[in-house]
């Protein structure tokens, strides 16, 4: 699996797999670390991720433009 994370403080978009996700989330709340970002969408192919993600940059862009 490969989520595609938003950054909460900056929006940026990055992907990455569930079990990476899932160690880092550990490891931050073993640390009393705020956890920085959230999950937009799961997917089964880390091409997939990497297409939703590019789109969802091209649409933040254009709002952003407006």
């Amino acid at each position: 699996m490969w989520v595609v994370c938003r950054f909460k403080d900056d929006n940026s978009l990055f992907v990455t797999s569930r079990v990476s996700r899932d160690s880092m989330l550990k490891a931050l709340i073993k640390l009393r670390q705020p956890i920085e970002s959230m999950v937009e969408k799961e997917f089964d192919t880390y091409g997939e991720a990497i297409k939703y993600k590019t789109e969802i940059e091209l649409v933040d862009k254009k709002i952003k433009e407006l």
